[in-house]
């Protein structure tokens, strides 16, 4: 259902959708092209991601990676084809991005399928479940999913307003944060994938009754992302010069990208200890409330408004605003460990049939 609103908000209002995130005139023909043509995959994400989960829950995960995997690989052979022209491919430019990106997710889709067909993944019955006449866990559904469903929803329009605030401060700001945005989300899928780990593990152990163990375990994730988080800081410190070289903008705009990509360095940091524990932890023992609540509060009181007052009231430099909105992770860090340490994620969720 959310992917529909996506898909139908992207095919049938693309240009509305790009005057919200920038005011380049340029920026906002070509994205509204872009986005035109990517609304399918939108509706595609919403069902793939559903059965991702689903398989990683049910000891498939190496299936989802595998899936997940061939799909970026084909989009970013499709990206070269189809934007450049390669061979008999015509050269579609910013469409021929988007065209990619459609067809892997096509692929996803039809992979996800084909595992579902054949009893590798059992089918998705929300319906089912929403229908049972099993009171106590109708509820149960409601309440560990509902926070989590608000949790995302509220981080991602957070994290999207990063975007809205830097695309208004002109276009040398919005290339150098789309280049930095995509080095960084590239190299902190690893941090994530360490938080769903974390998340199936200890889950697994508190359906077991393993408290004890699951705190040792909890314990080993925390300290295991501050290190992925430092080292993936350390590979984007070393991976700079090398984008600066490849990635020809600007002189303001090169400037712009160099000093972001010092930001994202240290950013990371903080993303991987709080995907850990927040996204990973925490959920395994239903403790989802304080998720949400701290994600929406940090972003939504704190940080976006911040933000906005930096760029747009006071007026400051481009750079100073990027680092304000680089600030979340670490004033929402001493929360958060501090109720870590509570250990009220500590629970048993499993009922007996």
């Amino acid at each position: 259902l959310v992917g529909l609103i996506f898909t139908l908000g992207t095919a049938l209002f693309p240009r509305q959708i790009m005057t919200v995130f920038t005011s380049e005139e340029v920026l906002i023909t070509e994205g509204a092209k872009y986005l035109r043509m990517v609304s399918l995959s939108y509706l595609l994400t919403g069902f793939t991601q559903v059965y991702f989960g689903m398989m990683k829950v049910c000891d498939r995960a190496r299936l989802s990676s595998l899936i997940g995997s061939l799909a970026v690989v084909l989009n970013i052979g499709l990206n070269a084809l189809l934007i450049f022209g390669v061979g008999f491919f015509p050269a579609m430019g910013i469409s021929g991005a988007a065209l990619a990106t459609v067809l892997a997710r096509v692929f996803e889709t039809v992979m996800v399928g084909i595992a579902v067909e054949k009893g590798i993944c059992p089918p998705l019955r929300i319906g089912a479940l929403l229908r049972s006449g099993n009171k106590a866990l109708h509820a149960d559904f409601w309440k560990y999913t509902l926070p989590i469903l608000i949790n995302q929803l509220g981080w991602g329009g957070g994290v999207t307003m990063y975007s809205v605030i830097m695309g208004h401060l002109g276009s040398d700001a919005v290339a150098a944060n789309s280049i930095a945005g995509i080095v960084r989300t590239m190299i902190a899928s690893l941090c994530w994938g360490i938080a769903a780990g974390a998340g199936i593990v200890i889950g697994g152990m508190l359906g077991r009754n393993e408290l004890e163990e699951a705190k040792k375990a909890g314990g080993s994730f925390v300290r295991f992302s501050i290190l992925i988080g430092a080292a993936s800081g350390l590979v984007i410190l070393a991976l700079t010069p090398l984008v600066l070289h490849i990635i020809h903008l600007e002189p303001l705009a090169q400037v712009y990208l160099k000093y972001m990509l010092f930001m994202a360095a240290y950013y990371i940091i903080g993303n991987s200890l709080n995907s850990t524990v927040i996204g990973g932890i925490f959920p395994a023992g239903g403790d989802t409330k304080f998720g949400m609540i701290c994600d929406v509060v940090t972003l939504w009181c704190v940080v976006v408004p911040m933000g906005m007052i930096g760029a747009f009231v006071l007026k400051l430099p481009v750079l100073a605003v990027a680092f304000i909105l680089t600030l979340d992770e670490f004033v929402k860090l001493p929360v958060v460990y501090k109720h870590y340490m509570k250990y009220q994620w500590v629970r048993n969720l499993t009922t007996e049939s």
